[in-house]
């Protein structure tokens, strides 16, 4: 069997030789697949194999010969051809070349060619033509860390999505220019200078099948000239409450210092690139600088205010279920609105309510609001107060309807986000929800499977995933019903219970200490210390060698 390589199947082909021909016979001794378009009728044939493969997207180029010495081999005006695919002729294929371009998986099937002389025709034996499909779904280069610095250390990672990574091999291009001897999965280059500061690419190759990432630049910054920025994931702070500042989250790279500022004062002790605070009254600025060596960073510019705040967050629930946008009930149905207030740690004072429709003050001043769908339709919004600093909810629009709104199925954790299929790993936990927005905590839910009634309230808990249909496979529908009115159901959604572990395309996908840095079959690996529950790894993680080469590895690069 041959195998196409590159793009266009290659054969070995003899010399060609120009065969004077005086005389033109009336019959030949056969006719066979040629690799070469003038084979040399004298020397050995150059048959095309009985079986040959290609890549999908590659071109095979074949010729029709004949056996005869005496007679000129192509390009005879008493020959005429037409080619076979299967049983049956190409059209539009009457000379002795066959080009097929552009293969794809129908194309694979069997062809033979016929040459005709005079009134004789002449059938050359088959050829049997397979078409692979492409092995490498795609590749991506990841820079880490995503910033990196002058004088640190950079590694570039070609991330190969594929189902079995030991048989890629790799080649690497700086600039466009082949990097010789590199040929690992991951280019590491330590001491960066300025010049290292270009485009790369990396090509992943298996058998005749490769692959090439988009280039990817790496820009690697001095540190001196800097400005670190102080960040947080909360936007509120609550007073007396606990939050992480991170310094420069960009740079992560072994042997960088920090140094924390509390206003204008120098915190003692903080050296490490978070920093955990509680909230004090009133407005605290923090800023901090980043050293490398000798090299230091600006201090952050205008670092982070922290507002301590009493009260964090006010929303509406309808029930227990936080409701937002647009609120449907069934006209008629009496529905009470509840303004929940989430207040701080270090909170002091009593919560105050106040209620307004529109932007006209309604209710109590309580926290809850009895409302008649219909006759009370409008935008409502609650505001809680301690003291003198308040905070509005957002505004919450009810629009009754003559029927429950179509629920819509949702999920839990979030590798389901909506559509009409979703993939679950075994043995996780899950909770999918009926989600309508006419929700009152009178509306009926009810749940079926393969249409087979499974339970009957909001949500529908999947515990300890198991594939199959006699498992949790299947389809799975919800409805919601109030009162004496027709249960309206949502569109249907069917869940795959697939093998363990967290989904990924790339190794970047598997980020957390509880994976390794392995991306294989679509599943990210767990860590050393981990084990796979459902789809995350959980455990206690354990230093391994390779941790502590690798950190070593780092710090040692700073140094030489």
């Amino acid at each position: 069997m041959v195998r196409a390589t590159g793009i266009t199947a290659t054969f070995t082909s003899a010399t060609s030789t120009a065969v004077n021909q005086p005389t033109i016979p009336t019959t030949i001794t056969g006719v066979y697949l040629s690799s070469v378009a003038s084979p040399d009728p004298s020397g050995p044939k150059p048959d095309v194999p009985p079986v040959i493969s290609a890549e999908a997207g590659s071109t095979v180029r074949v010729y029709c010969a004949v056996n005869d010495t005496d007679l000129i081999v192509t390009g005879s005006s008493s020959l005429t051809y037409k080619w076979k695919k299967g049983t049956g002729d190409i059209t539009g294929e009457t000379t002795n070349t066959l080009t097929l371009s552009s293969l794809a998986v129908g194309d694979a099937a069997s062809y033979s060619c016929e040459a005709t002389l005079g009134t004789t025709p002449y059938p050359s034996n088959p050829v049997q033509l397979n078409v692979e499909s492409k092995i490498i779904d795609s590749v991506h280069l990841a820079v880490i860390p995503t910033t990196p610095v002058l004088t640190g250390y950079a590694v570039l990672d070609c991330q190969v999505k594929i189902a079995d990574l030991r048989r890629v091999s790799y080649s690497w291009k700086k600039n466009s220019i082949t990097m010789p001897n590199v040929t690992d999965r991951a280019l590491q280059i330590n001491n960066l200078v300025a010049s290292d500061n270009t485009a790369y690419t990396c090509t992943a190759t298996v058998g005749f099948d490769s692959a090439t990432s988009s280039s990817t630049s790496l820009t690697a910054v001095a540190l001196d000239s800097e400005t670190p920025l102080v960040t947080s994931l909360s936007v509120n702070f609550g007073l007396g409450n606990k939050y992480t500042l991170t310094c420069g989250e960009a740079y992560t790279i072994p042997g960088l210092t920090y140094r924390w500022y509390e206003g204008a004062t120098v915190v003692e002790g903080q050296t490490s690139k978070t920093y955990e605070i509680t909230v004090k009254t009133g407005t605290t600025n923090y800023k901090c600088d980043i050293a490398l060596g000798s090299k230091t960073s600006l201090k952050s510019a205008t670092g982070l205010n922290v507002v301590a705040k009493q009260l964090l967050e006010v929303y509406i629930n309808v029930g227990t279920v936080k409701m937002t946008g647009t609120y449907t009930p069934v006209t008629g149905t009496s529905v009470t609105l509840t303004c929940v207030a989430t207040t701080a740690a270090g909170a002091s004072g009593t919560v105050t309510y106040a209620w307004t429709k529109g932007v006209t003050p309604t209710g109590s001043g309580t926290s809850t609001l009895t409302i008649t769908a219909g006759t009370d339709d409008g935008a409502y919004t609650c505001t809680a107060a301690i003291g003198v600093e308040s905070l509005p909810s957002a505004a919450l629009t009810v629009t009754s309807a003559v029927a429950v709104a179509k629920p819509v199925i949702g999920g839990s954790p979030d590798t389901y986000n909506g559509g009409s299929s979703t993939s679950y790993s075994e043995g996780g936990n899950y909770v999918l929800t009926c989600a309508t927005t006419s929700h009152t905590p009178s509306l009926i839910y009810a749940w079926t499977k393969d249409g087979n009634p499974v339970g009957n309230s909001r949500v529908y808990q999947i515990t300890s995933a198991k594939k199959g249909a006699t498992g949790d496979d299947g389809s799975y529908i919800c409805s919601a019903k109030s009162g004496a009115l027709a249960a309206v159901a949502s569109d249907p959604v069917t869940i795959t219970i697939g093998d363990k572990g967290k989904p990924c395309l790339y190794v970047d996908d598997c980020d957390g200490d509880q994976y390794a840095d392995v991306c294989e079959n679509s599943r990210c690996v767990c860590a050393t210390g981990y084990t796979l529950q459902g789809n995350t790894c959980s455990g206690q993680g354990i230093v391994t060698i390779s941790m502590l080469l690798f950190v070593l590895c780092g710090l040692i690069k700073l140094i030489l």
